[in-house]
Parts: structure tokens; sequence; C-alpha cells
């Protein structure tokens, strides 16, 4: 009891330290803490009402997909993807009816295969708790750098303010608490833009493994006379 107490505890205390971090750095209005489920457009995997896991939802927004119907999943040796736009959650691939969109980034400069772009999506990660909430937002956007003059860097300033760190054109990283962002470039593909809080996963998982030690322990059988 005084565990679970205790982890109550310290998530109030972190909540209201967390807030701010989790305020600045909103992605399309959603926030590190919010529900996952129930949101317009996003497609989420099933809740197994046995099992306490992390949850993903996925929205596409890339032109290519607009009316075709958006799914995630785990794709599996010799498993083919569906029809529209689809996420392999296990490995962050994208496909559009069935094609593979990205091209692997071998390095070899006389590998002449077009460049795939994978599709512009955002994807949500969400607590092993219940309900589960959002702790990691990843956003898939279209390619470009991250140089002061570029428009990405630009919009990204705008919103976020002064980035807490720069490393070269292609990493700039912002941070408030244990809130953190961080942008990635990748020449001619795609650029990436990761919102998470660990902290916060952590806080929740514990919290839900008590609580089910709890309700474990009001379900156990009357004790013997002593």
């Amino acid at each position: 009891m005084r565990s679970l107490l205790f982890t109550l505890a310290a998530l109030s205390s972190f909540s209201a330290l967390a807030d701010e971090g989790h305020d600045k750095f909103n992605v399309l209005e959603i926030k590190i803490g919010d529900a996952i489920e129930g949101r317009k457009d996003f497609t989420c995997d099933k809740d197994d009402p046995k099992e306490v896991k992390e949850r993903r939802c996925v929205k596409f927004l890339d032109p290519r997909c607009e009316g075709k119907p958006g799914k995630l999943g785990v794709l599996r040796y010799g498993d083919a993807a569906p029809r529209g736009c689809f996420l392999d959650t296990s490995s962050a691939a994208t496909y559009l009816d069935g094609k593979l969109q990205q091209t692997p980034n071998t390095g070899d400069a006389t590998d002449k295969r077009p460049i795939l772009k994978p599709l512009v999506h955002l994807q949500l990660i969400g607590t092993q708790s219940r309900p589960s909430k959002v702790f990691r937002m990843w956003y898939v956007v279209a390619p470009d750098s991250l140089s002061d003059d570029s428009k990405l860097y630009g919009a990204l300033f705008a919103k976020y303010g002064e980035p807490s760190e720069k490393r070269g054109a292609d990493d700039v990283r912002w941070k408030n608490g244990d809130t953190s962002l961080k942008a990635t470039c990748n020449k001619d593909r795609n650029c990436d833009l990761v919102v998470e809080d660990l902290r916060f996963a952590e806080l929740e998982r514990k919290w839900q493994e008590e609580a089910d030690a709890k309700e474990k322990n009001k379900k156990a059988p009357a004790p013997p006379k002593l």
C-alpha cells in the first residue's frame, strides 16, 4: 500500500513539473499524457483487455494516401502488406498498396535505385497502462534540411523556440525537463520529429503494475484461521 501511495504521489508531483514540457512540445495539438485512443483519422492497434502493453496509433497525412484506408500492424517474414497506406510498427516501414516506400540507405554511391520516400504520417506510442497515454510521438515528414535557413527549421523555431542543441544541418534537439524533441533528416528521403518523455512512460508502467498487484491481492482467497 505504501508503495502504491508513493508512486501516486511521485506521479502527481512529476505531472505538475512535466506539464510545461508536455504542453510546449505538442504536435498537431496532441501532447504527451493525452489518451491515445479516440482521435479522428487515427487507426490504432487492438486493445487486449488481458494484457497491458504499449499501444500504437497512426494517422497518414501523405497526399498519396488520400481516399485510401490507413492501417498498421506487424509484418512477419513472407507477409504481404494490405492495400491502402500501411505502417509496419516492427520496422517503422511504410507501404502504399502493398509496395514498400523506403529505399534502404546503404551508403553505396553506385546504388542507382530510385529513392522512395516514406509516407508522411504521425505515429503515437502509448504507455503500458490503462488507459494508455501518449509518451512518444513520431512524425515522419517530407525531406528537408535543418540548416538555419531551411523551411523546416523555420517552422520548428517558430513553434518551439531556440533549440537546446544543434548537431549540424541534420540533427537539432529541444529539451524541457524530461520531455525532448529530436529532429533529424535523411538526405532526399525524409525527416523525423520525435517527441518523448520516457520518465512519464516508466511512472505510468509502475503505477499500473502496483494497481494490478493491489487488485490481485483483493481477489485472493480468504486467509486461514490463525
